[in-house]
């Protein structure tokens, strides 16, 4: 029996900031590896000592290898976290980088993510 997912918190599309990037380098991947057309997949981490609702975002590539871009931000993981255990498939894909107009440094990543479709149990 499948239970239903209350949705009404969420506006899909989200177009939401990539969080987490500050940390283990994530930003120099980012910088080189992102862009449009890129592959993305959000990766739930229930044993994440901070957030018990994390979620990854991860870029795939054509070699089958990935890499940990930062995380979904709280707000929205409290609420697409269920979503994914439950069986919720999204689409994510890439929105726009962040880069300091004055500096030209790259500061982050926007995504968008879509609602697909649930798997049945």
């Amino acid at each position: 029996m499948s239970e239903k997912i209350d949705e009404t918190e969420l506006n899909f599309p989200l177009k939401v900031f990539v969080a987490g990037t500050h940390v283990e380098g994530r930003l120099k991947n980012i910088e080189r590896y992102s862009k449009p057309g890129s592959h993305y997949e959000l990766k739930r981490e229930p044993g994440n000592k901070v957030d018990s609702n994390a979620i990854q975002f991860k870029q795939r590539f054509k070699n089958g290898g990935a890499i940990v871009l930062g995380y979904v931000p709280g707000k929205y993981a409290k609420d697409l976290a269920p979503m994914l255990d439950a069986g919720a498939q999204f689409k994510v894909l890439f929105l726009v980088a962040i880069i300091d107009k004055d500096s030209g440094v790259f500061k982050g990543l926007m995504l968008r993510i879509l609602r697909e479709g649930t798997k049945t149990a």
